[in-house]
């Protein structure tokens, strides 16, 4: 990733990326991880294998936008909130994206997560199982 811009650092939590813009901080616990979303401007992930992906929810609850691959999970996951690439795109494409959003349109997305995250609160999801477990009952009966 040779074109990511001077002002640029990403912070990679996890493996290690050797890159002098990248600033590999190894495993975090997830108590921390909002001490990460609180100083970013956008949360990236690449993975294509990621089942449901908790550092996503709680980065939309701090109001970070999310850039993810287009696939059907981040897009059940996300819905309109996610900004979207093509997974098949290499470290300079995404680089370009995060450079092509003004910050009009990452304020927006900021909104936009923030109120995709309120779907993911545990009042929200409480209420959910609570009915599935009524509509359970309510066949057995």
């Amino acid at each position: 990733a040779d074109k990511i811009p001077e002002n640029f650092r990403i912070i990679k939590i996890g493996s290690y990326i050797r890159h002098d813009k990248i600033i590999n901080v190894g495993r975090v616990p997830e108590e921390f991880y909002h001490l990460y979303f609180n100083c970013s401007d956008f949360y990236i992930t690449v993975s294509i294998e990621e089942g449901f992906n908790r550092p996503i929810i709680e980065s939309m609850g701090s109001g970070i936008p999310v850039i993810a691959p287009d696939t059907p999970l981040y897009r059940d996951l996300l819905a309109d909130a996610g900004i979207y690439f093509n997974p098949s795109l290499n470290a300079d494409d995404i680089v370009e994206l995060i450079n092509s959003i003004d910050e009009e349109q990452r304020l927006l997305f900021s909104e936009k997560v923030l109120l995709r995250a309120d779907f993911f609160s545990e009042d929200v999801l409480i209420n959910k199982y609570i009915n599935i477990y009524k509509a359970v009952l309510d066949n057995c009966l």
